[in-house]
């Protein structure tokens, strides 16, 4: 979480985070001027820019961190540009995972700026299943969509960008759970109303039923010798669960919504 608190170039450092995630940063890239973190905020401070002009699909605010032992990632924004210096108007979200990873847009990303710090919100979107667990960094990136200002003309040099109140959260994974592969196991559709289709490569032996806790809710083993079949769920509260199956050569871990 970044929340620009003290105002300070230490303000570039989340405000809290994780073990796994002890010094993420917020930086500019496509050059933009260094970020000046004295200026007002929603609540105490933000992060301001300048040097936005001709940035479109170059110039952005980014982030990096790690999700390892987390699913269904997060994130909420608040963005704000100048009136008197005319800030770009139009941002979309992206993210990659892996420094090698291709830029992709979010779904539901396109961020709409004003002079105002209710417009150019993102409220708890939800992160793309490939973000989930991963021990590699995940980069994500506000970036500027198009030439516009909030004004109706063209970003100058001198317009200006702010953003503030970053949040990242997710679901923490339970305990001993280190990978959520789709290669052996198979289950759809994902999510559901309660009822999953299973195909396995091999034998399933058994499944167990866990909360996001880790509590086992349920276990059976009716399974055994069959690698197809169904899951039928419709009697649980709607909500995340993980699956663990059990066939003869591997045990793997799957997260499931029902809905």
């Amino acid at each position: 979480m970044w929340t620009f608190p003290t105002g300070t170039n230490a303000d570039s450092l989340a405000t809290e985070s994780t073990s796994i995630n002890p010094n993420c940063k917020l930086h500019v890239q496509g050059g933009t001027s260094v970020i000046d973190f004295s200026k007002n905020g929603l609540t105490t401070k933000a992060a301001q820019a300048i040097g936005w002009d001709n940035g479109a699909g170059t110039k952005c605010w980014v982030i990096e961190f790690k999700t390892d032992g987390y699913t269904g990632i997060k994130v909420s924004s608040v963005q704000q540009s100048g009136a008197t210096n005319p800030g770009p108007k139009d941002f979309k979200l992206q993210y990659k995972v892996g420094s090698g990873g291709t830029w992709t847009d979010v779904t539901g990303g396109t961020i709409t700026c004003a002079n105002d710090w209710t417009t150019g919100v993102l409220n708890h979107l939800a992160l793309p299943a490939a973000t989930d667990n991963q021990s590699v960094d995940v980069y994500l990136r506000w970036i500027m969509s198009t030439d516009s200002n909030i004004s109706g003309g063209i970003v100058a040099s001198n317009g200006i960008s702010k953003i503030d109140n970053i949040m990242i959260t997710g679901t923490k994974m339970p305990s001993g759970i280190n990978n959520l592969t789709e290669n052996v196991f198979n289950i759809w559709p994902n999510p559901s109303s309660g009822l999953f289709h299973i195909k396995n490569t091999e034998k399933i032996n058994s499944i167990e039923i866990m909360s996001v806790s880790g509590e086992v809710l349920n276990f059976n083993d009716f399974f055994t010798g069959s690698s197809v079949g169904d899951i039928d769920l419709t009697a649980y509260k709607k909500g995340i669960y993980f699956i663990r199956f059990t066939g003869d050569k591997k045990t793997e871990i799957k997260k499931i919504l029902v809905k």
